[in-house]
């Protein structure tokens, strides 16, 4: 107790207090001691080079919780990886790691306020980043210096894992070559990624009309007809993979009266499909009279992924959709 007899109030944070590559320590810990199976507290915190008991490990262990990599806290007996976090540890492709490491970066609620708040734009001098924190999200001043430093630190992070240094892939010189290979640090502009539509058995009148939306904008688009999915599976994926930042699904309702489509029209495997190719977003548009659009039991960070946009007519689908597009930060359009 203070020496003026006056109680020390502990503030409590309302996000992660590490940053997403150093809680990944956790999740890797159970992969690798305990083949992804619950790990005793203990040893979870040996493996770590801390005790149960320290403000270190109970503060590592609440983050890796928000960040929804394990379950359980510094009072159970047992910490387990969830689906989210043996994705991100031993995922198995790059796009699956990219998808699992995005969603956990985002799925604390403080940090996806920001990010949907920013709207794609780049962070505002600190100045008035702190005042935004502690006016709009709530975050104690005191508290603010640490935060734009976790939050930052996951937003680099994520940048090295979709932009990998090119010293690791330098580039290989003929024999005739004179000139001593040059580097290319650029990063990749957003041209180089490209949006799938998937097309359902069914096609709407919507998917037309966006196809020439995305042309006129000169944005990359693919058409996965789910007709010649099966037929061309390996060809598909092999050429979206590595170049989709978002995904979207076009319905209108009338697909689920096609029972001879059932397999290939249900939720989870459009919702699959779709989180199966692309790193970025989601989107499925359905008319505001259309049969309902019924998740499949997923895990909370890939559904926070999904967003399911209404509409009336396809003009105001258009609109709508860039809006959302833009505020994911999947597009970005300048004046």
């Amino acid at each position: 107790m203070p020496l003026n007899g006056a109680k020390r109030n502990r503030r409590v944070r309302s996000y992660p207090g590490h940053s997403l590559e150093e809680t990944l320590r956790v999740a890797f810990a159970i992969h690798w001691k305990n083949a992804d199976l619950p790990l005793d507290r203990e040893l979870l915190a040996k493996e770590l080079s801390t005790t149960p008991k320290s403000s270190s490990f109970t503060t590592i262990l609440s983050a890796s919780k928000q960040y929804g990599l394990t379950e359980g806290g510094y009072r159970d007996q047992d910490i387990s990886l969830t689906p989210l976090g043996l994705s991100a540890v031993a995922s198995r492709s790059d796009t699956e790691k990219m998808r699992s490491l995005t969603a956990a970066a985002y799925l604390p609620l403080k940090f996806k306020a920001l990010r949907e708040h920013l709207q794609g734009s780049p962070l505002p001098e600190v100045e008035f980043l702190q005042g935004l924190l502690t006016r709009d999200l709530q975050i104690s001043s005191s508290q603010t210096g640490e935060y734009i430093n976790i939050y930052t630190a996951n937003e680099e992070f994520l940048n090295r894992q979709t932009n990998p240094s090119p010293s690791k892939k330098p580039r290989r010189s003929s024999p005739t070559d004179n000139n001593p290979p040059e580097e290319n640090n650029s990063p990749p502009q957003s041209s180089d990624k490209g949006i799938v539509i998937l097309v359902p058995l069914n096609a709407s009148s919507l998917t037309s009309k966006l196809e020439q939306l995305f042309t006129i904008a000169n944005i990359k688009i693919e058409l996965l007809n789910l007709t010649q999915y099966q037929a061309n599976k390996s060809q598909q994926d092999n050429r979206t993979k590595p170049s989709v930042a978002a995904t979207i699904i076009p319905l209108e309702g009338h697909i689920a009266q096609c029972p001879e489509a059932k397999s290939q029209s249900s939720s989870a495997f459009l919702v699959g499909l779709a989180l199966g190719i692309t790193t970025g977003p989601v989107i499925i548009l359905t008319t505001e009279n259309s049969v309902a659009f019924n998740l499949p039991p997923i895990d909370p960070g890939f559904k926070a992924m999904i967003h399911t946009l209404e509409y009336k007519d396809d003009d105001l689908a258009q609109l709508d959709l860039i809006k959302l597009l833009t505020s994911l930060g999947t597009l970005k359009l300048s004046l």
